[in-house]
């Protein structure tokens, strides 16, 4: 069996969490969380970063940081993973579905310009397995419409939109560190802010709405949403190793199709993509070749049936993404290949 996608984690993540484990660290967010953090930001060379259990938090707190709340609306794309839905709903919002980029997967700009009114307050604006349109034209969008950028760059970490990391555009960013991610914590995730105000306005969300770490005074409304130094440890060694990691991920991109990625473009999932996808998936799946379709549109999933978006329609039902693991071989990308015949 090939899975479609596994962790990749070696005997320095072992190392590394025996060493704490023996020190005798209370396993919460501490001084190996900061650490992770200061990491973070100096790799996508932003001011601040905030651990959080998970993507779907993530953009949840940057969404109540942002003042998002009841009646207000929020522009996201009809392809994305239902997390982003979710979090809208979850707050008291109303997701506005967008059509998506048949070139790029991502939200159509186009296709929101007739959207915008006085209760749309926000675009989640998702990196779809590592791509993005002109961030430029999102931002100037958002400005001009008087809407806060959220980045949901769950599947991004790695790739650029020239020579700038996606999940730094927004007044916030959103990453994962799920099992699947390019590193991973195993659950995880954190946001990326650039002003001080913001990030202190998540860090009480995420920890009972305290007015200062060690209190028990809470002037706010918040939430146990904090990380743990264990997952930190193992996060810590996955981030050393994050450029080798990166270009695996474009040798596999070149493995598969014979020629390199996109400049700064770092696949999260490789993509299959043809109108015989449903086809290709049954045979690669009899022959133990893990793989997996690509979402459905936001808009046919029961709780959110609505609207018509031919082009997330269209995308989602050629999609398919082959097995994408950092340990996998060259030998075994060929086998994959030959089994569906990929050009």
């Amino acid at each position: 069996m090939i899975n479609h996608i596994e962790p990749y984690y070696g005997i320095k993540e072992q190392k590394a969490m025996n060493k704490y484990l023996k020190s005798g660290g209370f396993m919460t967010e501490h001084g190996v969380t900061e650490e992770f953090e200061k990491m973070l930001a100096k790799f996508l060379g932003v001011p601040y970063v905030s651990c959080v259990p998970n993507g779907t938090s993530a953009i949840y707190l940057s969404l109540l940081a942002s003042g998002i709340g009841k009646g207000d609306r929020v522009l996201i794309p009809d392809l994305t993973m239902i997390a982003t839905a979710n979090a809208v709903r979850m707050i008291g919002a109303e997701p506005v579905l967008v059509d998506i980029d048949s070139f790029n997967f991502c939200l159509d700009l186009g296709m929101a310009m007739v959207q915008p009114d006085d209760t749309v307050k926000a675009m989640i604006y998702v990196d779809l397995n590592g791509r993005s349109g002109d961030m430029k034209a999102v931002k100037r969008f958002c400005k001009l419409y008087h809407l806060t950028l959220i980045e949901d760059a769950c599947q991004a970490l790695g790739s650029k939109h020239k020579e700038k990391y996606l999940g730094t555009f927004g007044r916030f960013g959103c990453f994962s560190l799920g099992f699947h991610k390019i590193i991973t914590t195993g659950q995880g995730g954190f946001i990326v802010t650039h002003t001080k105000k913001d990030y202190e306005a998540i860090e009480r969300l995420k920890d009972f709405g305290r007015v200062k770490g060690g209190s028990d005074i809470h002037d706010y409304l918040g939430f146990n949403f904090k990380f743990t130094d264990l997952q930190a440890v193992i996060g810590i060694e996955q981030l050393k190793t994050i450029e080798w990691r990166m270009e695996k991920k474009r040798q596999l991109y070149k493995w598969y199709f014979d020629e390199e990625a996109e400049e700064g473009y770092v696949p999260w999932f490789i993509e299959y993509i043809g109108f015989d996808r449903d086809e290709v998936y049954e045979k690669l799946m009899s022959k133990k070749i893990g793989c997996r379709k690509m979402y459905p549109p936001i808009h046919s999933q029961k709780i959110y049936e609505n609207g018509n978006f031919p082009n997330a329609e269209n995308i989602s039902e050629m999609v398919l993404w082959v097995p994408s693991s950092l340990s996998l071989t060259k030998k075994q990308v060929d086998m994959i290949r030959r089994e569906y015949e990929i050009k």
